[in-house]
């Protein structure tokens, strides 16, 4: 690994043109969630599988970490390691629930239940248009769930 990080030029030291955020905004959600919150509670057992939401939190873990020194071709740009998994680009960040921080050590929590791995890939050419416009509508829930949908929301955005 190392006469190849000398061969391609990785800087020094291998972080040195990485960009870190100090800010992570989002939830896990969806059919997967209570697998996800079953695997959780296997190895942390104080946690509960039965929360059914996982809002992402990075306290006191490192900072999420994105790395490509070519990011106009990313399949020929290297990332050095930035996505934790190789040395393509990409994106790395572990998190835990915020939900479960309590559990874990509140404020002094030293663990993570989990991490995200990205490998950068080009947009196809042409990039997706998008089709169609947003509108707003209301839906029964007898009706989704005749469709198949397993979330209802009113009003929901649908394209026309």
């Amino acid at each position: 690994a190392f006469k190849k990080r000398k061969k391609i030029g990785t800087p020094d030291p291998v972080y040195k043109d990485w960009k870190f955020f100090d800010n992570v905004v989002g939830h896990l959600w969806g059919p997967g969630l209570p697998l996800f919150r079953k695997t959780i509670a296997e190895s942390f057992d104080q946690v509960d599988p039965n929360i059914n939401a996982c809002t992402l939190d990075i306290t006191n873990v490192p900072r999420p970490q994105f790395g490509c020194d070519d990011l106009s071709n990313p399949d020929m740009g290297y990332g050095f390691g930035a996505n934790v998994k190789n040395m393509n680009c990409g994106l790395g960040t572990w998190f835990n629930c915020k939900e479960d921080l309590e559990a874990l050590g509140g404020s002094m929590v030293k663990v993570h239940v989990a991490d995200i791995n990205l490998n950068v890939i080009p947009c196809p050419t042409p990039a997706p248009t998008p089709i169609g416009t947003c509108k707003n509508f209301t839906i029964s829930e007898q009706i989704c769930i005749e469709e198949g949908g397993t979330f209802c929301p009113s009003p929901s955005p649908a394209l026309v």
